[in-house]
């Protein structure tokens, strides 16, 4: 019983990371709006996380529904519907993998600025906010994967995560 209870306090503590985690690129926006200038800020760790750039997600949701839409036609037209039955083992391991994928990305996308820091040996560019709450949603979901019967798919994409943003925050110390 201890296992469940701590599991839905983990679960709830992440949830509120997590929020923060979508919230935390805010300072970089709003010193880029007050400058009228992005300069170096790398896109692609807020393309990921911040949902606000319309114009280019709407594109590529359009693409990529178009795209899910040719896969489920052919998908249909291709398997005889007596195989089509997914049983749910498979159909959770299915959505795993796309999960695990996703989050990777979403946390991995951050690290592109590393590089850049180490060669310039600046932090300027690099929002220790996004690189805090990278960890610490990281973490908190990579214990909740632990706790009771563990939990491989948010287990692996988290550990990778929690791995990234304390690479994350080592540079920044550096």
């Amino acid at each position: 019983m201890v296992h469940k209870e701590a599991r839905s306090v983990v679960g709830v503590v992440g949830n509120v990371i997590s929020g923060g985690l979508f919230l935390s690129p805010i300072p970089a926006f709003i010193l880029i709006w007050r400058k009228k200038n992005v300069e170096a800020f790398d896109p692609k760790p807020y393309l990921t996380t911040k949902k606000d750039k319309r114009g280019l997600l709407h594109t590529l949701y359009v693409c990529e529904l178009v795209f899910f839409g040719a896969i489920v036609v052919g998908t249909m037209l291709a398997i005889p519907e007596h195989k089509m039955k997914m049983n749910r083992h498979l159909r959770a391991v299915v959505v795993g993998f796309i999960c695990d994928f996703f989050n990777v990305l979403m946390y991995n996308f951050t690290l592109f600025i590393v590089s850049e820091v180490i060669k310039t040996k600046s932090v300027q560019y690099m929002s220790l906010p996004l690189s805090v709450a990278n960890f610490l949603n990281g973490c908190c979901w990579t214990s909740y994967a632990l706790i009771g019967k563990v939990d491989y798919f948010i287990l692996v994409s988290n550990g990778l995560g929690t791995i990234a943003g304390a690479i994350q925050l080592i540079v920044y110390a550096m």
